[in-house]
């Protein structure tokens, strides 16, 4: 039978006890789920025949073959250059009136961040692209 006491110390060691014991029970659990997730994994992964099912969600997540576990999906990058034509290709069709940021970035379907800042950096290194008023653009006669 245990004795109750007061003492501040013993009820820490106590305390202490209780939760190492708690602890030692959830890493057993814990155990045992990784245990079912790696027989889970080697029993999908062991149906090669069967063509694995590739989970997307939103086209943000894949599943890893390899690994059985979802991983996020690769962003695919424009090709290089593809932004500069699709901006040139947008102030010859507006002729010499200019066309704004925010109509190209509506038209390609781009964010206008992007538009204002391609003006910003490549933009002004090429003769041909003037700026006709605020956020308004046209090319050189």
């Amino acid at each position: 039978m245990l004795m109750k006491t007061h003492n501040p110390r013993i009820l820490h060691l106590r305390q202490m006890l209780d939760l190492e014991q708690r602890r030692s029970t959830l890493e057993s659990e814990l155990s045992k789920v990784g245990e079912e997730l790696h027989r889970l994994r080697q029993h999908l992964l062991a149906e090669r025949s069967a063509p694995l099912p590739t989970l997307v969600t939103d086209g943000e997540w894949t599943l890893d073959r390899d690994r059985g576990n979802l991983q996020p999906s690769p962003r695919k990058r424009g090709a290089r250059g593809a932004l500069t034509a699709q901006i040139l290709h947008e102030l010859k069709t507006a002729g010499p009136s200019g066309i704004s940021v925010s109509q190209i970035a509506e038209r390609t379907g781009r964010k206008y961040a992007n538009i204002y800042i391609w003006f910003a950096t490549t933009g002004k290194k090429n003769p041909n692209v003037q700026k006709a008023g605020p956020a308004l653009f046209k090319l050189a006669a």
